[in-house]
């Protein structure tokens, strides 16, 4: 059987490009006549749905059945967009003739494309732009569920609910000329239920997991959550306890099931990856952070003897560690190490206990007089080399 050869719409095609298309209407088409014809387009609409079931069944390669049905969704589609431009041209006594039949018409296709849809979901093309009908029943449906949101004065912070109205907004306020997907209408619809199923006070909480759940990947909820956790982490001073605070977290965000194959943008990272992510990167930097404070601590116990006095600063002092290191004249590969050592046995003019936490931030962060000082130092070294003679 060749796939090319597999199409049910050319009937309907005839009925609604050629016998009821506004340009080339027949003198003699009258109320009775089109009646007659909107009968045989729903015999037709019937048989086609048969046909499409019995020849997608018989399709042996699913790539073939995904062609066979994308095929007739597309020519559904445009058919039923056809129908939607007839309105307009339709004037006069056509339009009182014509009116009633094609909104009959365009019901009986919206049935078999709900056939379509739901009979063969795993190779419909939902990332396909709905007719332009749809997108106008669509906003009238949107527009009546946030209505309801605010009549009902649902008690979620106003940012979160605004982030979640927003993108649907946009579609509304731009209309058909936006274009929209099956897909992005039912995410809009299981968007909106997020909303609905809030019914305590306070439940930010569970509206946060629930929008995780559902992949609402959008960069302003990504933002929002990042804001409130950096909020709750700032919170607390020792960081220990921020430490807590972002486990927490974690526990929370890992627990989420996130549902397969549903994101509000699917070319983008999903939410609970990228919240983890950056969350793992802030337990490992406070992780170390703390690490620095306990070594601090026990070097402040150790009573080390002598200590090797500079005229550095501890910023001059971790530029100069980090060319002697750069320049391998150090061969020590463990940088912890390194520091450890010279904040311990080393005294700056300014300091006598050189804290790692600060001489590790300075080796890698350089300031422009600091560099200035170290070089000088370097430019007096070689002065020095160059007039004795060194054995």
């Amino acid at each position: 059987m060749q796939l090319n050869t597999l199409y049910e719409f050319s009937t309907l095609d005839f009925y609604i490009l050629k016998k009821i298309n506004p340009q080339n209407i027949d003198a003699e088409l009258n109320s009775d006549s089109f009646e007659q014809i909107t009968q045989l387009i729903r015999i037709e609409v019937w048989e086609s749905s048969q046909n499409i079931i019995s020849k997608a069944h018989s399709l042996l390669y699913n790539e073939h059945i995904r062609s066979f049905i994308c095929n007739h969704q597309a020519q559904l589609c445009y058919l039923i967009d056809q129908l939607f431009s007839y309105k307009k041209i339709y004037t006069g006594k056509y339009f009182s003739v014509y009116a009633d039949g094609l909104l009959i018409i365009e019901e009986i296709l919206f049935e078999l494309l709900e056939i379509l849809q739901n009979r063969f979901c795993n190779y419909f093309d939902f990332n396909a732009n709905v007719p332009i009908i749809s997108q106008l029943d669509q906003i009238s449906v949107l527009k009546n569920k946030i209505k309801q949101i605010e009549v009902n004065n649902i008690s979620v912070d106003p940012l979160l609910k605004e982030i979640i109205l927003r993108p649907i907004k946009t579609f509304i306020n731009s209309g058909i000329h936006q274009g929209i997907t099956f897909k992005k209408t039912e995410y809009f619809i299981l968007l909106l239920k997020q909303l609905e199923l809030i019914k305590g006070k306070n439940d930010d909480i569970s509206l946060t997991l629930n929008l995780v759940s559902i992949n609402y990947n959008d960069s302003w909820f990504v933002k929002y959550l990042l804001k409130k956790i950096i909020s709750g982490v700032n919170d607390e001073s020792q960081p220990h306890k921020k430490l807590q605070v972002l486990m927490i977290y974690l526990k929370h965000f890992k627990k989420v099931e996130v549902q397969f194959d549903i994101a509000f943008s699917p070319k983008n990272i999903d939410v609970k990856t990228q919240i983890l992510k950056w969350i793992s990167e802030e337990i490992e930097c406070i992780e170390k952070e703390i690490s620095l404070i306990e070594k601090e601590k026990q070097n402040k116990q150790i009573d080390v003897g002598v200590k090797i006095q500079t005229g550095m600063s501890v910023a001059q002092l971790g530029y100069f560690l980090k060319l002697l290191v750069d320049c391998e004249v150090i061969k020590n590969t463990n940088q912890s190490d390194i520091i450890r050592f010279f904040s311990r046995y080393i005294i700056t003019k300014q300091k006598d206990v050189v804290s790692p936490i600060s001489l590790n931030a300075k080796f890698y962060k350089h300031e422009e007089n600091n560099k200035y000082v170290v070089k000088e130092y370097l430019k007096k070294m070689i002065n020095e080399a160059n007039k004795k003679d060194y054995p």
